[in-house]
């Protein structure tokens, strides 16, 4: 009905076809805009209206950023604006956003020249920024309750040798100081905020902001980057810093290291002690965390610890006031240490119980071991690098150190049946040799004896030859004297005989050569007694080296099987239980942060 009257109107009027479609247009776009104001004043009170502090109109069609023609003012209000509570904080969050972009303003000054006015009005000499905004209410002081939001991102540093932590967070401090209100109005004040500079240093702040710190700091919160505060016209200030923090932890959970979770302690508190001041813990969606909330939106990948957002917890100091608590707990990389620690020490652990398969004797057996024993050991060094030097028995010092001694006992065990095969086989080479050299005497004796039976038979023999010569007449008589006949009798030794023959009879030529064949009998004999006597002392020692092992020797042996078979078995069953009982390992959290809180 509307639009043939309009259309009607602007050609009566003598404009053009173009200046009446942006006419009519323009009037459906304030249609639109009516109906839409209309709909959001029809709405529950409760619901959150991007326009409801400053009391104008909401532009539906207006782009609040430019550079995204799909997310329009109407759309913002329409799907997520106004399905929020009217009095939560993220309805104040939304309106903050989108408030000077998606309202109409019906300003008689320009924006710039409101906030000048606001500013002139409440930062002048009168406002005291060294001092708090505490207000007697009943005739009774109530401190400042300051909002307190610590927002997490990610761990920069975890040193457990200095003991330290370092991550990267958002603090956000709300509070309400009444000597920053105005009276928000369409002539002067027509600005609803204002930005102010906020630091801790008196020299560079404009207002009075908290001095909130960490107790156990390595590096001050104060030490941030400073940046503006947000003031409304309620008095309310918002001041968001973000930076890196630098705590001093008494860590817990570190000896079930590398399936700990590590947890540290930050304790907060009003630097400048005033007792004025309470850090109110902004509720989140889990209770447990008040006035904490994790990020994961810069998440650092390949990064050794990642916070447990399920068991960090916040909590108010009982003692003191305007004292807070944040336990913070961070998981390791787990799958590092177990590749290349736990799982090469158990492998070269067992790798090392096949020195019992070597030969008691072999010196491959103690090389072999010694070798092991020097991974395992060098390996223990190099994770000595990543704890801190402590008394407290760490379970993975516990785990290298078992493992140790297992290969440790094992060498000792070869040394022991070595020394052992080694006084056994000494006993029985020398009983070898003197088995051997009795028997080379035995031998040399029954030798020298057929030697001197043999010489005896022919001496007789040619003493009887002799006297039958006599008897039959066939010798001279005339070369042989009465004395020299005197000087042979029956008693007579046959040395002695052989020597009265042999002058008697003139014969020096035979003399000779019987002398010269018994010096080649007797060097001959000589000679082949040494030759047997060696091969003799070889055979001894051959045979005691290769005979079959019995008495103590045996039992050697089997000692070596036993520690074969009972080795692996036994530290399977340590490596079991070590793991099973690793959760056990944990600290007295009570215990551990008595000090701090």
């Amino acid at each position: 009905f509307v639009i043939p009257i309009l259309i009607f109107a602007s050609s009566a009027a003598g404009h053009s076809s173009h200046d009446a479609t942006q006419l009519v247009t323009k009037k459906i776009s304030e249609g639109q805009k009516a109906q839409a104001n209309r709909r959001h004043q029809e709405q529950d009170e409760e619901a959150c209206f991007i326009c409801s502090r400053i009391g104008t109109e909401l532009l539906p069609e207006h782009l609040p950023y430019s550079y995204d023609y799909d997310l329009t003012c109407g759309y913002l209000q329409e799907r997520i604006i106004g399905k929020l509570s009217g009095d939560s904080r993220e309805c104040n969050a939304g309106i903050d956003l989108f408030e000077e972009r998606c309202c109409q303003h019906k300003h008689q000054l320009q924006n710039y020249e409101c906030v000048t006015n606001i500013r002139s009005s409440i930062l002048n000499d009168s406002y005291d920024k060294n001092v708090a905004p505490v207000q007697a209410i009943d005739s009774m002081l109530h401190p400042v309750e300051v909002d307190t939001l610590i927002m997490f991102f990610a761990v920069k540093e975890l040193d457990v040798l200095s003991n330290t932590l370092e991550i990267f967070v958002n603090v956000e401090l709300t509070w309400n100081d009444s000597r920053l209100r105005w009276d928000h109005n369409s002539t002067t004040n027509c600005a609803s905020r204002i930005y102010a500079r906020a630091d801790h240093s008196v020299e560079e702040t404009e207002i009075w902001v908290p001095a909130l710190d960490l107790v156990n700091r390595a590096s001050s919160i104060q030490d941030f980057p400073s940046s503006k505060a947000t003031v409304k016209s309620d008095g309310t200030v918002r001041w968001s810093r973000l930076g890196s923090l630098r705590a001093i932890c008494a860590f817990i959970g570190l000896r079930r290291m590398p399936f700990d979770d590590l947890g540290c302690r930050l304790v907060f508190h009003d630097d400048d002690g005033l007792n004025t001041i309470d850090y109110l813990l902004r509720e989140t969606s889990n209770n447990r965390t008040k006035g904490f909330t994790y990020w994961d939106i810069m998440d650092v990948a390949y990064s050794e610890f990642t916070i447990v957002n399920e068991k960090s917890e916040t909590s108010y100091s009982t003692t003191s006031p305007g004292v807070f608590y944040i336990d913070l707990y961070f998981k390791r990389a787990r799958r590092h240490y177990v590749m290349f620690i736990l799982l090469p020490n158990i492998l070269f652990t067992f790798i090392s119980f096949g020195q019992f398969v070597f030969e008691i004797d072999s010196s491959d057996r103690m090389a072999f071991s010694i070798t092991v024993v020097l991974i395992i050991v060098t390996q223990s060094v190099l994770t000595a690098t990543l704890l801190p030097v402590c008394n407290e028995l760490l379970w993975l010092n516990a785990f290298n150190l078992v493992s140790m001694l297992f290969t440790l006992v094992g060498i000792l065990e070869s040394l022991t049946v070595y020394l052992i095969h080694r006084l056994i086989l000494s006993k029985r080479v020398r009983e070898g040799k003197d088995k051997a050299q009795k028997r080379d005497e035995n031998k040399e004796e029954y030798v020298n004896l057929l030697s001197s039976r043999q010489l005896n038979d022919d001496l007789s023999e040619d003493s009887a030859q002799f006297s039958t010569k006599i008897e039959e007449g066939k010798e001279d008589e005339d070369s042989i004297t009465f004395d020299q006949k005197k000087e042979i009798t029956p008693d007579q030794p046959c040395s002695s005989l052989t020597a009265a023959l042999a002058e008697a009879t003139h014969t020096p030529q035979n003399l000779r050569s019987s002398s010269v064949g018994q010096e080649e009998d007797l060097s001959s004999s000589s000679e082949q007694k040494r030759t047997t006597r060696i091969r003799t002392q070889k055979s001894v020692i051959l045979r005691a080296l290769t005979t079959t092992p019995d008495g103590l020797e045996g039992w050697v042996e089997r000692i070596d099987i036993l520690c074969f078979v009972m080795f692996p078995l036994v530290y399977s069953i340590f490596t079991v239980a070590m793991f099973v009982r690793n959760p056990l390992w944990e600290d007295d959290k009570a215990e551990r942060w008595s000090n701090l809180t």
